[in-house]
C-alpha cells in the first residue's frame, strides 16, 4: 500500500476491469498520482471531440457497404470480425472497401465484394475525405482534396457521319461520356482514380454503411481533424461510424478513469502492465514458470467477478471460471478507506453520470433470449458529445513512409494474458510471408532480433499466410525496448 502513496506515476493495462478502474481513480484523487496509458490517452482525447453512440452489431451486419479505416480486421475483435463476415456473406449485394497500409489476402478472400486500397502510412485523414466525398458530405476539410482535381480535356468531335441512303433516318450522334477527375491528393497516397470511382458508385448505391474507424487513427498525426471530420459525417441518415477500442476494456476505463500524457514520472506502479512495483496476474507456462515477475498478485480474469464495457457499449459481466483464495484490488483499496471485500460490491456504484446505471453485480444479465435478442448487461446511457469546431482542410502527405515492420498480434492473441495459452495454435513471435520467408533464407522457428536506434526486439519468426507484403509484423509482448514508435517502421534485422 506504501507504494501507491509513494507514487508519483500509475500505469494502467487496457483489459482491467471497471471496478478496478473505479478504484484506481478514487485512489488517485486522494494520493495525487498519475494515470497512464498511452493507448488509451490517445482514444481519451479523440472522444473528446467526437463521441457517438455506440451502435449493435446488428447494425454492422445490416449494412449494404462497410467501410474500415486504421484498423488490421483481421487482428480484432472475433465479434467484429464475424459480424463483417455475415454481412458480406447474407446480405446480398454488400461490399467492404478495406483500407490499410498492409495487404491482407484473409480479408480479400472472405468475399468477391471486397475492396482493398493499400495506402500510404499516414495518410488515413485523405482516404476519409475520399469516403466523406464520395458520401457527398459538405466539409471544410474537403476543399483541398478537391482543388486537387486534374480535370482531362473533353475528348474531341468523333469523324464526320458517313452518308446515308435518301429517305433512310440520320444516326443520333454520339455524346461523349464525360471523363471523371483524378485528385492528385488521392493518387499521391496510392489511390488511383479507378478504384476511387469504384468506391464512390459502392458507396452511392448502398441504402445503410457502416464506417469502422480503427485504433490506429486516435494517435495519428490529425487525430483531432479526423474527429472532426468524422463528427460532420455522423449527420447523414445512412451512415453508422463505429469506433473500434484499442483495447478490451477501453471504453469502460477511459469513461471512469482520468489518464494524462505520459511524463515517464517515478516511482510507478503498474496494474495490470509493466511498472517499477507490478501488480498483475502471476500468467505461467506449461511448466508452471511466470510469463514477466509481479510483485503483487492478482486473479486472473477467468477467476473474478467483475465486469468489462464491449464495444457495443455494453457492461457485461465476468464470470469466474476457476477459483481463487487470494487478495485482489478490493483488498488494496480497504487501506484507502473502502468498505468492499470484493469487486462485485463496486458494481453498482459505477457512476452514473459516466452512463452506468447502478445495476449490481448479481443482477447483470447475461444471455439471448429465443428470439435471438440481446440480454446481455446493459447498454452505457450516454449522449454523443458534439464540438463546435469544424474541420480544417486536409494537408497532402508530405512524403509516403516505407515501412518494413508492424507492431500486431498474431490474428488469435489478444494481449499477454494469452501468450501461454495451451489452446491457441498462434504464438508470440515476428510473423512475415513465406516469400519473405524463404528470400531472407530463413526458416520458421528461427530466432531473429529487429533493431532501431539502439533498441533490440528479438523473437521467433514464424509464416502468416495472410500476408503479401515484404513485412515483419512482431508481437508487442516483445517489445519490451520500446523499438517501435508508431505502428509502422523501418527497422534493421539480423540472425540473433
Amino acid at each position: 500500500m506504501q507504494k501507491f502513496k509513494e507514487a508519483k506515476a500509475v500505469y494502467i493495462g487496457g483489459d482491467m476491469t471497471n471496478e478496478e478502474a473505479y478504484l484506481l481513480e478514487q485512489m488517485r484523487q486522494i494520493c495525487g498520482f498519475s494515470l497512464h496509458n498511452d493507448k488509451l490517452y490517445a482514444y481519451q482525447e479523440f472522444l473528446k471531440t467526437f463521441s457517438p453512440t455506440p451502435h449493435d452489431l446488428k447494425d454492422l451486419k445490416s449494412s449494404n457497404c462497410v467501410l474500415s479505416l486504421g484498423s488490421r480486421l483481421k487482428n480484432e475483435n472475433p465479434l467484429l470480425r464475424y459480424a463483417i463476415a455475415n454481412a458480406l456473406k447474407v446480405n446480398k449485394g454488400t461490399s467492404l472497401i478495406y483500407a490499410h497500409p498492409l495487404e491482407d489476402m484473409a480479408v480479400e478472400k472472405i468475399s468477391r465484394s471486397v475492396v482493398s486500397v493499400c495506402h500510404a502510412v499516414g495518410a488515413e485523414e485523405i482516404i476519409l475525405g475520399a469516403f466523406l466525398m464520395a458520401l457527398g458530405i459538405n466539409s471544410p476539410s474537403l476543399e483541398s482534396l478537391k482543388a486537387s482535381a486534374i480535370i482531362e480535356p473533353e475528348p474531341g468531335p468523333g469523324p464526320e457521319p458517313t452518308e446515308v441512303a435518301e429517305g433512310a433516318a440520320k444516326p443520333e450522334p454520339k455524346k461523349a461520356e464525360p471523363i471523371p477527375p483524378v485528385y492528385a491528393m488521392l493518387e499521391g497516397v496510392k489511390l488511383d482514380s479507378p478504384t476511387y470511382e469504384k468506391i464512390k458508385a459502392l458507396i452511392e448505391k448502398a441504402p445503410s454503411i457502416a464506417l469502422l474507424i480503427g485504433p490506429e487513427i486516435y494517435a495519428h498525426p490529425k487525430a483531432k481533424n479526423i474527429a472532426l471530420m468524422l463528427q460532420e459525417a455522423s449527420k447523414l441518415d445512412k451512415l453508422k461510424i463505429f469506433l473500434i477500442p484499442p483495447t478490451s476494456n477501453a471504453l469502460g476505463i477511459v469513461s471512469l478513469c482520468t489518464l494524462e500524457k505520459d511524463s515517464k514520472a517515478s516511482p510507478s506502479v503498474g496494474v495490470r502492465t509493466k511498472g517499477d512495483f507490478v501488480i498483475d496476474s502471476d500468467c505461467v507456462d506449461s511448466n508452471k514458470v511466470a510469463q514477466s515477475p509481479v510483485d503483487f498478485i492478482l486473479p486472473s480474469f477467468n477467476q473474478m467477478e467483475a465486469s468489462m464495457v464491449n464495444l457495443e457499449g455494453r457492461v457485461l459481466p465476468l464470470r469466474p471460471a476457476l477459483a481463487y483464495e487470494g487478495l485482489d484490488f478490493a483488498d488494496i483499496a480497504q487501506h484507502f478507506g473502502f468498505y468492499g471485500e470484493t469487486l462485485a460490491e463496486y458494481t453498482h456504484e459505477l457512476p452514473t453520470e459516466k452512463g452506468f446505471l447502478g445495476v449490481a453485480y448479481d443482477d447483470l444479465t447475461n444471455f439471448y433470449a429465443n428470439d435471438k435478442s440481446n440480454h446481455r448487461g446493459y447498454k452505457l446511457n450516454t449522449s454523443p458529445k458534439e464540438s463546435t469546431e469544424e474541420s480544417q482542410a486536409i494537408t497532402p502527405l508530405e512524403s509516403a513512409l516505407e515501412f518494413n515492420a508492424y507492431l500486431q498480434f498474431a490474428e488469435t492473441q489478444f494481449n499477454t494474458h494469452t501468450l501461454k495459452s495451451q489452446n491457441l495454435q498462434l504464438k508470440e513471435g515476428i510473423y512475415t510471408s513465406k516469400a519473405h520467408l524463404e528470400s531472407l533464407g530463413l526458416e520458421e522457428g528461427t530466432t531473429i532480433s529487429l533493431k532501431r536506434e539502439g533498441h533490440t526486439l528479438t523473437g521467433k519468426v514464424y509464416i502468416d499466410h495472410s500476408l503479401k507484403s515484404s513485412v515483419f509484423m512482431a508481437s508487442p509482448s516483445l517489445d519490451t525496448e520500446g523499438v517501435f514508435a508508431s505502428p509502422f517502421e523501418t527497422l534493421e534485422w539480423e540472425r540473433a
